[in-house]
């Protein structure tokens, strides 16, 4: 399942590369280092998966619209605050227990989980 949807999201990127190059060419426009990481910044900020990045203490540095909404946020109700801070008991769940070892290990770890929200909904 994991397989599949890395491959997913790699067709998503590989569709927004594709869409960026074609830009490019009809507008005749040449990126260079800094407009390339505005665009990629751009390029994450529209993904449908969300994506965010979480400091060593825990806070939320980053997190794109789509993160928000799977995490049933606005990104200002997160950014700067830790995962507990947001959702408590989340360091009790086996989720959490998996994300401490991939932060201690630095090494990338699959797993489904069932996420409980604060409100009692799950996904």
């Amino acid at each position: 399942m994991a397989e599949s949807k890395n491959a997913e999201l790699r067709k998503e990127l590989d569709t927004a590369i594709t869409r960026v190059h074609e830009l490019e060419k009809a507008l005749g426009v040449h990126y260079t280092l800094e407009n390339s990481q505005e665009l990629m910044k751009i390029t994450i900020e529209q993904m449908l998966e969300g994506i965010q990045i979480i400091d060593r203490k825990w806070r939320y540095i980053f997190m794109n619209d789509a993160a928000a909404r799977h995490g049933h946020l606005e990104k200002h109700q997160a950014l700067g605050k830790t995962m507990m801070d947001c959702y408590p008991g989340i360091d009790a769940t086996n989720m959490f227990k998996v994300l401490r070892t991939v932060a201690t290990e630095a090494a990338p770890r699959q797993f489904e989980n069932l996420f409980e929200y604060p409100d009692g909904s799950q996904c």
